[in-house]
C-alpha cells in the first residue's frame, strides 16, 4: 500500500479553502499512487482561531465529511483525518482542548 502523507498549514478558520486543498492534494496522491492521504489534525478549521472554533466544529456526518466522502470517492483514495467536532467545546470555553 502506498501512503501519502499531507503536511499544510491550511487556512486557519477557511473550511472552504482547505476544503479544496484537500481535492487538490487528494487528486495529486491518487495519481502518483496513492491509495490512503493521511491529513494533519484539525486542518480543517485551523489551529488557533480562538471562539471561531465553536461555529467551524460539526457533527460527524456534517457537510465537510460528505464533501471529504465525496472527495475520496471522486478520486479513488482514502482520506484519514481528525476532525473538530461540535459538543466537544463547551460555549463558554471554546479554545479548550478536545477530551480524548
Amino acid at each position: 500500500m502506498k501512503l501519502a502523507l499531507w503536511q499544510t498549514a491550511g487556512f486557519p478558520a477557511d473550511t472552504v479553502a482547505n476544503l479544496g486543498a484537500l481535492e487538490t492534494t487528494a487528486r495529486a496522491a491518487a495519481t502518483a499512487g496513492a491509495s490512503l492521504l493521511l491529513c494533519p489534525e484539525c486542518w480543517l478549521c485551523g489551529y488557533n482561531i480562538g471562539a471561531a472554533v465553536a461555529t467551524l466544529a460539526e457533527q460527524r456526518d456534517g457537510i465537510s465529511s460528505q464533501v471529504i466522502a465525496g472527495i475520496a470517492r471522486r478520486n479513488n483514495i482514502a482520506i484519514r483525518l481528525r476532525l473538530t467536532r461540535s459538543g466537544i467545546f463547551p460555549a463558554d470555553r471554546s479554545t479548550t482542548r478536545p477530551r480524548s
